[in-house]
């Protein structure tokens, strides 16, 4: 028995096996194929078809994406604005124990007060303090 396979796909295992004995060709199927026929396959690619949609399906889906984009949009700016308050608070927190420490110190100084220290800073005779107590003051006014 004379035979030769002929591969059909790329596998290995896809493959036909032809044989000839005499006057008659033996063809014999690989059991792969039996389980898996053989699909044929123009190579063009099918059409997409649109589906029925009533306009009354189309505004309702509209309504729908508009609702939705409405309540994200209402979610992003509720999350922006507890982070907006909440770095406020712990910036707010921060300067709270700033000014506490610079007060301490103050006190610490000798100067009974704060209202003591601002008055002994702009009154002083040291030219360059009262120039920049001068230009501080000034620079808080225009930021208000």
């Amino acid at each position: 028995m004379i035979g030769r396979v002929v591969y059909l796909a790329r596998q290995p295992r896809s493959a036909l096996l032809i044989s000839s004995s005499n006057d008659h060709v033996q063809t014999r199927i690989h059991p792969w194929f039996a389980r898996n026929p053989i699909k044929f396959v123009d190579g063009l690619k099918r059409r997409r078809t649109s589906n029925k949609v009533t306009n009354e399906e189309i505004r309702v889906l509209r309504e729908k994406r508009m609702n939705d984009d409405a309540r994200k949009a209402e979610e992003q700016r509720q999350k922006t604005l507890a982070k907006a308050k909440a770095t406020a608070e712990a910036q707010s927190a921060d300067e709270e124990v700033l000014f506490a420490r610079v007060l301490s110190c103050m006190t610490d100084c000798g100067f009974g007060s704060l209202h003591r220290y601002l008055h002994h800073l702009m009154t002083t005779k040291a030219q360059h303090a009262s120039s920049q107590a001068s230009k501080h003051s000034l620079m808080k006014v225009r930021a208000y």
